[in-house]
């Protein structure tokens, strides 16, 4: 069983949407007969903010600590939406051998979308 994070983020103190997007999450998780849920991660924070979000912290760690194998999010500025540190996120995640799945781009992982040429040089 591959071990799965499922990371939302959202900027407004606003539970019935963060609720929607962890069981949209979930969901993609469970269509995955191979995957298993490791941990849900989530944050009330800025995209923009320069301070990293506590459970994004938590969910590096565990990503490093290898405890998980995929992290799946709703999309790429989930993560955060400052260029800078995006790239050294996703470095970090690649780092580790994780693989990003993004719900808004039909559960692909991000290694076999082109759209983001931003971050071509973190895909082997």
């Amino acid at each position: 069983m591959m071990k799965v994070a499922i990371y939302a983020r959202l900027t407004a103190l606003d539970k019935a949407a963060m609720d929607k997007q962890i069981t949209d999450l979930k969901a993609a998780v469970a269509e995955h007969e191979d995957w298993e849920l490791y941990g849900v991660y989530f944050d009330f924070a800025s995209g923009t903010a320069e301070d990293m979000p506590l459970e994004m912290e938590h969910l590096l760690a565990d990503c490093k600590a290898h405890n998980i194998c995929i992290v799946v999010i709703r999309d790429i500025s989930r993560l955060t939406r400052n260029v800078q540190q995006l790239t050294e996120r996703i470095e970090v995640f690649h780092g580790a051998g994780i693989e990003l799945y993004l719900l808004h781009e039909d559960m692909k992982p991000l290694s076999q979308i082109n759209d983001f040429g931003l971050l071509a040089g973190t895909n082997s």
